[in-house]
């Protein structure tokens, strides 16, 4: 962490916790609740601005002049993992959460309940998730290609509600002050380590690549719940089922849930060997972690996209726009300058996108391009 970093944390809790005990000796109940109000929103810029700088140590993502805030734990864009290089081990016991993220917890379940009850069905689904636990490398023998074993435990919907969706909400802290979710579990964590009840969601990122030789960038659209509503993605962005990715209750096969991806958010079909794994990541922001990769499509038209879109899709809704770019590198950077840069994409499809680029055409191409092209 950098002394900047450092002293940001030693000021805001200094100076909050003066406040608080003035306020609590002086005032009545309405100045309180004025000060818990706003003092949430101050903790939340606070740990806002520490969530940007505490990373800067780890390596973000980077080309050029160009940035996002995610970290790769492993894996680079020249290589890929192919299908039995990544295993995944589902354990059978379900997530324990600490207590004070458990009322969290109750808490969203009491709300939808509460929701339920006024108009006949809750906001969100309570579907299964799996939380991520923990992950090892290590390379085959004779060509040292990587292999990647990755550990979950199952989990649900809500409690990624109440962990991910939550970091900036206050709690009681250790010393018995208010904090913040993120103060309180991640400012001091090590960010290649995840830390498991807070890991509470785990996707695939993957570009897409069509046989007839566009590059599709998705635009996500401003309904339901999403950590980045209207920003630029790739077109598969899918969390990890425990069961509909199952292969046999104890382990997850990664590549199901690309192919359902594929199945939901666009519509076609699309076999195992098409995809490709690039790196495992996690978003410094949010904390999420996941894979980035590709899908090359070898039968799947930029046509068949509009098409099958067109017809109707799953999880349509999740997309609002679909772009087609020429595969050249200099046309999309200069494309994804025009679209904002990287401050307005999801951060690991940000890195998907450039895993892509170096996969096609290499590493020195690809760095040229995004180092004559600046963000803006």
């Amino acid at each position: 962490m950098s002394f900047t970093s450092v002293g940001v944390f030693v000021l805001g809790a200094i100076v909050g916790a003066l406040v608080e005990l003035v306020i609590t000796v002086t005032f009545e109940d309405t100045a309180r609740l004025w000060y818990r109000r706003t003092g949430r929103i101050l903790r939340w810029l606070v740990s806002l601005l520490r969530t940007k700088m505490y990373p800067l140590s780890y390596d973000l993502f980077q080309i050029g002049k160009w940035m996002t805030n995610c970290i790769i734990l492993e894996g680079y864009g020249e290589t890929y993992y192919s299908a039995y290089r990544i295993v995944c081990h589902l354990d059978s016991d379900s997530l324990v959460l600490p207590q004070d993220l458990a009322l969290l917890r109750d808490d969203v379940s009491r709300q939808q309940e509460e929701i339920k009850r006024r108009q006949g069905h809750s906001s969100y689904y309570n579907g299964p998730m799996v939380a991520f636990i923990d992950y090892s490398i290590t390379r085959t023998a004779i060509y040292e290609d990587p292999l990647l074993y990755l550990r979950f435990k199952p989990t649900d919907y809500y409690t990624f509600l109440a962990t991910s969706m939550c970091l900036r909400e206050t709690i009681p802290s250790r010393n018995g002050l208010s904090t913040t979710v993120w103060e309180k579990y991640l400012s001091a964590t090590d960010l290649r380590k995840p830390t498991p009840f807070m890991a509470t969601s785990f996707g695939v990122n993957l570009a897409v690549v069509t046989s007839d030789g566009y590059l599709v960038i998705g635009k996500r659209g401003h309904r339901g719940l999403s950590h980045y509503r209207d920003h630029l993605q790739v077109p598969i962005c899918e969390s990890v089922h425990p069961y509909m990715d199952s292969m046999d209750g104890s382990r997850i096969d990664i590549h199901k849930t690309a192919i359902r991806g594929a199945k939901e958010e666009l519509g076609v079909e699309v076999k195992s060997d098409e995809v490709r794994f690039f790196s495992l990541c996690v978003d410094t922001t949010f904390y999420l972690y996941g894979l980035t990769g590709v899908i090359y499509m070898e039968a799947v038209t930029k046509h068949d996209i509009i098409s099958r879109r067109s017809i109707g899709i799953k999880d349509k809704w999740e997309i609002s726009e679909l772009f087609y770019l020429r595969l050249d590198p200099k046309e999309i950077v200069l494309a994804l300058k025009n679209m904002g840069g990287p401050s307005l994409w999801h951060p690991a499809s940000f890195v998907s996108v450039v895993q892509t680029l170096v996969n096609l055409f290499g590493v020195s191409l690809v760095e040229d391009s995004f180092k004559t092209i600046h963000p803006g």
